[in-house]
Formats: C-alpha cells, structure tokens, sequence
C-alpha cells in the first residue's frame, strides 16, 4: 500500500476515483484532504518498519506466492 502525501493539484480526482472503487456511497462524509494527510504520516514509518523486518518479508513472500495462484 502506498500513501502520495503530496497534494494534487487535481483534487477532486481523489474522490472520484475512490467512488469509482467502491460500490457503496460513503454516507456523505467527506474525509480532508489534512486528515488522510496526518494519517498517512502516522502510518508509512510504522508501515515501511514491519515490511523492512523479518516477519514483514515473510508475509510479503507468502502473500506472493498465494498471489501467483
């Protein structure tokens, strides 16, 4: 999973495309642009730490390998 903090200067692209994923409407509820933001600030380094570990490179190749079948 990959987080873009970055701000696009197209942004209501973001929200298109998660309606597009998605076939439930999302009540309403609009989610910042801030708030998506902070917590993907949260996120990455505790991310990026499990994926870098042992443990997280076993996942990912188990995840591979059920991927390929």
């Amino acid at each position: 999973m990959f987080f873009i903090i970055k701000r696009s200067p197209f942004k209501c692209e973001r929200s298109a495309k998660i309606n597009l994923m998605s076939e439930k409407s999302n009540s309403g509820m609009e989610i910042p642009d801030y708030a998506i933001e902070r917590i993907a600030r949260c996120l990455l380094p505790i991310m990026q730490e499990h994926f870098e570990s042992e443990e997280g490179q076993r996942e990912l190749r188990e995840y591979e390998q059920t991927a390929e079948e």
